[in-house]
């Protein structure tokens, strides 16, 4: 056998056969790595539908982990109220005299009867503080609060605030399960929330979704002056007012309120408080026993396509002045009629709500910066703010910030000034234009819109948005409203009936 002399150099030698072998080599590994490739493309399904399960999974434990933290927290309220009927004048089968001589008229009305009511609530403390909406326990004259563990305790009310729609009640007993409460304005759209309460009577459910929304305002029907919804899909149904929305760190972000149906029961919308609004709701009512707002002392409204295009505006953003009341913060600061605010502090100003909401957020006594339009200029004015009034004094005063001012018509309306008769057309003419009209509302169902003119109210002729919520406080549940309102170059009569309480 021939041998390689020492340090000789090494050399290959390519032999058609080992070539062949190398190429071959070679094209199987391509082979094998195309195979793997073509495998992995077509394991997705299984692989997909792996995943996916697994990811159901983790979704699923969350809710399950989310519950389990947060039930205990949730309780059943129910409520016991005497409604009496209203008075139906004088029956002659109701004095034992005259009954000798006069048969009934008609069937005896009981004097009063007891009305039942189901809410949720949300111990936030304890000690026994439950947090829940004011409509639950309104007007009650017997609360109840089942527990989780079914113990029930008599509860009595802390506070209630009808504005935004904040109850707070008491149990006497301590060492209670309390819910975590979260910050709402991190709240993203889209982010996944539970919806806790006791819908229909079906103590402990849960139900899950997403945001939908945030600052839904303008929802016909509720009365509040205050809102701010979270809007969810998360399924919410009679019962369960008072409960908690919650995220998927077991925090509280709001407190279940109202729904938007035509049926009465869920269709696919629902509205939370959110828990920063209802916290500090709650706070002041548990120290003070009301609600302590900051207050301008204003009307305000939005300001419209028409409105900007006017100013010159190239948004809508802000909230326009359309009357500043007499020895209130506002005037004493300032501010006029037509003033445009679109900050407050530095806080953008989307429209009316957002300021209403803004300014009641802030502590009476603190000055705020207003970020102001006046005659297509900017400037700033300092205002320290006085508390908000209770309604009825704001009612008193011929208005407030609030669409409650024209008692539930559903408009909205403001001085004639010069610069918006030049811009609708309305020259010569007297009266209030209306700057905004509530959907749903009864002034919607007779087809008024914005930029309406009325002229006169039951042939009463008004000349200014004082004048007219004056003459509209007037009027009972159930009156009628007969308006005159100009539209373009012709004029109508339009009756509209004071919805009833």
């Amino acid at each position: 056998m021939r041998s390689t002399p020492p340090n000789a150099p090494v050399r290959s030698h390519s032999h058609p056969c080992a070539t062949t072998l190398f190429i071959v080599h070679r094209l199987s590994l391509a082979l094998f790595l195309s195979l793997l490739i073509l495998c992995s493309a077509l394991a997705p399904p299984d692989a997909g539908a792996q995943g996916g399960r697994a990811y159901a999974k983790e979704l699923s434990q969350a809710f399950a982990d989310v519950a389990k933290q947060v039930d205990p927290a949730i309780v059943s309220i129910t409520t016991e109220a005497t409604i009496r009927p209203t008075a139906r004048g004088f029956d002659p089968s109701d004095d034992p005299f005259f009954r000798q001589f006069f048969p009934p008229s008609h069937p005896r009305i009981p004097r009063s009867q007891k009305q039942q009511g189901l809410g949720s609530g949300v111990i936030v403390n304890s000690n026994g503080t439950i947090l829940t909406n004011n409509h639950v326990v309104d007007k009650a004259d017997k609360i109840t609060v089942v527990l989780s563990d079914g113990r029930k305790f008599p509860a009595r009310v802390v506070g209630k605030d009808s504005e935004s729609d904040i109850a707070v009640v008491r149990i006497e007993v301590s060492g209670l399960p309390t819910a975590k409460l979260g910050n709402s304005d991190r709240l993203q759209i889209g982010e996944w929330v539970l919806a806790l309460g006791n819908p229909f009577g079906l103590s402990h459910t849960v139900t899950a979704g997403i945001v939908s929304a945030r600052g839904r305002n303008n929802l016909a029907g509720l009365g509040l002056t205050f809102q701010d919804f979270i809007q969810t899909d998360a399924a919410i149904n009679p019962g369960n007012s008072g409960g908690a929305l919650v995220n998927l760190d077991a925090e509280v972000v709001g407190i279940n309120a109202a729904i938007e149906s035509p049926t009465g029961v869920y269709v696919g919308y629902g509205f939370a408080i959110p828990i920063n609004m209802a916290r500090r709701v709650m706070e002041d009512l548990i120290v003070k026993g009301k609600a302590s707002r900051g207050w301008l002392g204003i009307q305000i409204q939005n300001v419209t396509d028409e409105i900007a295009s006017s100013l010159g505006f190239k948004s809508t953003d802000g909230a326009m002045v359309s009357e500043v009341f007499a020895d209130t913060p506002a005037q004493r600061a300032g501010v006029q009629t037509g003033d445009v605010i679109l900050a407050v502090n530095g806080k953008p100003i989307k429209d009316r709500d957002d300021l209403m909401n803004t300014i009641a957020a802030t502590d009476p006594g603190k000055p705020v910066a207003l970020k102001v339009v006046r005659e297509k200029k900017e400037i700033t004015i300092s205002v320290t703010l006085g508390e908000r009034p209770p309604v009825e004094k704001l009612t008193e005063m011929g208005g407030q910030e609030e669409r409650a001012s024209t008692r539930g018509l559903g408009i909205e309306v403001q001085d004639l000034t010069p610069d918006l008769a030049e811009q609708l057309g309305y020259r010569g003419q007297t009266g209030v234009v209306i700057a905004d009209v509530a959907e749903d509302g009864p002034a919607a169902e007779k087809g008024l819109q914005e930029g309406d003119l009325i002229k006169s109210v039951n042939k009463i002729p008004v000349k200014s948005a004082a004048e007219f919520r004056r003459i509209i406080s007037t009027l009972k549940p159930g009156d009628y409203a007969l308006l005159l309102i100009r539209r373009g170059r012709s004029n109508r009569f339009v009756s509209i009936q004071v919805p009833k309480e």
